[in-house]
Formats: structure tokens, sequence, C-alpha cells
């Protein structure tokens, strides 16, 4: 618990708020997934920890499906900071 707040260089401000996991979509399902053995693989547990085999068979195509989002989403976060632009720079 506590403020899981920050800001950017530009004054923006990103606020992290608690989603049960339910909630996530299956490509953040993935990512959380992948976050979180990167994480215990960091701790030097006694034991091995991996994904289960099934769930790694569709890694790939949502690797391709999650940067395909993120292109698209990139692409109109600068679309959108185009438009905020003044006249003069654009």
């Amino acid at each position: 618990q506590g403020d899981h707040t920050w800001a950017t260089m530009l004054g923006q401000s990103v606020r992290l708020q608690p989603v049960s996991i339910q909630s996530l979509s299956e490509l953040e399902r993935a990512r959380l997934q992948e976050v979180a053995l990167y994480h215990l693989d960091e701790r030097d547990l006694d034991f091995k920890i991996s994904i289960p085999r099934e769930v790694r068979k569709h890694r790939k195509s949502l690797r391709r499906r999650f940067d395909s989002f993120s292109k698209e989403k990139k692409e109109r976060g600068e679309f959108v900071e185009a438009e905020n632009l003044p006249r003069s720079r654009v």
C-alpha cells in the first residue's frame, strides 16, 4: 500500500492503482508472468521456476500481438503529441 505515482520530465504524472489479475487482458497477464519470473530468477532461490510449456507455446503469438499493440499505441501517442505542438514546430 502506498502512493504509486511518478512524474515525467514533461510534468505528466502516472498513477498506478491496484487491479485484480482477472481483469487483466491475456497480453497483460502474459507480460506480468514474464516480469514475475524474471524477478524470481534474480532472487537465486534453491529451486528452478519456469513457465508451464502449454503457456510458452503461445508466447510467440502473444509477443507479436503485444508488439503490434505497443506499436499502435506508440503511433497514436505520437499523433496526440503532434496535435499539441504549436504550428511553428509542425
